[in-house]
């Protein structure tokens, strides 16, 4: 069961990253200010001091004042994903027969999840590939890896581009062969080494399997079953088979873990949405292995 404790501990550490937070923002904001005070001597000198003036100061001003707005709501990654998750894992493995061992991308020390997906060929690696946290354990015999992943370039302007933001599941299995199945509007396999060839056996979706003479020549059918099983969830279905794992990657809100949550909005509620999440991802990875073993 959860206590006041968890979220009071939370809150500290959010107070914490809030201040932090607005010294970087000072940080940026000073420069504007103190190129801004010669101008302010010389205010009396003309048009041209006040115009420079309030070019410098007014900006450091806008700037305070989106920096402002934005911390209202503002809800630090690293406390959720170094204290709060762990403490409702540490909860969930007392509770249930789970041992579910828990990871932090905040984590520096902790193994780059990418080293495991980019494994899968579903996602281009030149773009920027964040992982909030892995969850590792065994299902029904099988390991598996399951990581709250968001993969997105940047346009030239600095804008965002998402290509990726949901659930990865890695699951280590006999699997002998490369494969992959995806929505039709969506890529092509990414993988470096591998050379793959689109086949059409069905008509919404994406189907390929090696060149030939470098395996096998079909997808076998439980694979399509997971991909129709995990359509009716909602969201962009993507699913790689290579030696010895089959990937499988869910991009939608139905699919993801409860993000970062500010200081207005924690409650027991809330914690109890988080481990209601973990249990249901946790749950259909069960049911993916139930079709694939």
């Amino acid at each position: 069961m959860f206590d006041e404790s968890i979220i009071d501990e939370y809150k500290i550490l959010q107070n914490k990253d809030r201040r932090k937070t607005i010294r970087i923002y000072l940080f940026v904001s000073l420069p504007f200010i103190v190129v801004a005070i010669p101008f302010l001597v010389l205010y009396n000198k003309g048009v041209w001091a006040v115009t420079m003036f309030w070019s410098f100061f007014g900006t450091a001003l806008l700037m305070l004042l989106i920096f402002g707005l934005m911390l209202i709501n503002h809800a630090g990654s690293k406390p959720m994903y170094d204290y709060l998750y762990p403490k409702i894992i540490d909860i969930i493995n007392s509770e249930t027969k789970n041992n579910l061992h828990y990871e932090s991308g905040m984590d520096k020390k902790s193994k780059d999840f990418s080293e495991y997906e980019l494994k899968g060929g579903l996602f281009i690696k030149a773009a920027i590939h964040t992982t909030w946290f892995t969850i590792n354990f065994d299902k029904q015999d099988k390991q598996i890896k399951v990581a709250s992943l968001k993969i997105f370039n940047r346009g030239n302007k600095g804008q965002e581009y998402i290509v990726f933001e949901g659930t990865y599941f890695v699951f280590y299995t006999t699997n002998n062969s490369y494969f992959q199945l995806r929505e039709k509007q969506i890529g092509k396999p990414w993988h470096k080494h591998v050379k793959m060839k689109k086949i059409d056996t069905q008509d919404d979706i994406k189907e390929y399997i090696v060149e030939e003479g470098t395996g096998n020549n079909f997808i076998d059918r439980r694979y399509y079953d997971l991909y129709d099983f995990l359509k009716q969830r909602e969201g962009r279905v993507y699913i790689s088979g290579i030696p010895g794992e089959i990937h499988v990657a869910l991009d939608s809100k139905a699919n993801k873990f409860v993000k970062a949550i500010g200081i207005r909005k924690i409650s027991v509620d809330k914690l109890f949405e988080v481990q209601q999440r973990i249990m249901e991802i946790i749950d259909l990875s069960d049911r993916i292995v139930q079709i694939i073993k």
